[in-house]
């Protein structure tokens, strides 16, 4: 949530490459922000935000042109405004929007007649295509996920690591899915010890082998605690 800047640092800074670095954050309770009531195309389209809010804004100019009757001032003034907006609307690429969010549904795996479902008909794997999808949509360089992997089935599973692997920016995971890890890491930061972190490059498994080589192998495994009877004999 720091690096989303969501929440301040209580110490030391947060360096980035270039100031206008665009953060993506997926968090594993992402499944609350879907809108029941949406189709998924909706859903997909409320990540353009902004360009829905110039649409509506054009659109009430457009009616208050229409309103305006003989007013030649209520007439210029809907006008310049629906010129002006017209300019961000351009700007913004926003009649690509729709074609976009196809592209992302089709890339998903959703086929054409789903775009007019609710959010509701689909399972939490699918929803978590949605999400994934949602986040892409925004053009990241940096995409942070938080235990993408829960609860998902093996073929959503294949999706998601397909879509990391292809994704061309910088892609930092929270997870403890160990074999999704070796499949798409390049490089692990790890907690050891006492808040003691280290960078290594390479997947899990590779990590792990590190690991052992510098800890030995009884470092690496968790202590076993023997249970003891709480009941009382009779």
């Amino acid at each position: 949530r720091v690096l989303a800047g969501e929440l301040e640092l209580d110490g030391g800074e947060i360096v980035k490459s270039s100031a206008d670095i665009k953060v993506a954050f997926l968090r594993q309770e992402f499944r609350e922000e879907l809108r029941d009531d949406r189709s998924l195309r909706d859903e997909m389209l409320s990540v353009f935000s902004e360009v829905l809010s110039l649409r509506a804004r054009y659109d009430e100019a457009e009616a208050a042109l229409a309103a305006a009757g003989e007013d030649a001032d209520a007439m210029q003034g809907a006008l310049d405004t629906m010129a002006e907006l017209q300019a961000q609307l351009d700007a913004s690429d926003a009649g690509a929007i729709e074609k976009r969010a196809e592209r992302m549904m089709s890339a998903m795996g959703f086929s054409p007649s789903d775009a007019e479902l609710p959010v509701t008909a689909f399972s939490g794997g699918w929803k978590m295509r949605i999400g994934l999808g949602k986040a892409l949509l925004q053009e990241p360089q940096v995409l942070l996920l938080d235990e993408p992997t829960n609860d998902l089935d093996v073929n959503t599973m294949r999706s998601l690591e397909e879509a990391l692997l292809d994704f061309a920016g910088c892609v930092f995971v929270v997870s403890h899915d160990r074999f999704f890890l070796d499949r798409i890491a390049t490089h692990i930061l790890a907690a050891e010890g006492d808040a003691e972190w280290v960078w290594f490059e390479g997947n899990y498994q590779e990590y792990e082998e590190d690991y052992i080589r510098r800890n030995g192998e009884v470092a690496w495994k968790p202590p076993k605690f023997a249970a003891r009877n709480l009941v009382g004999a009779t």
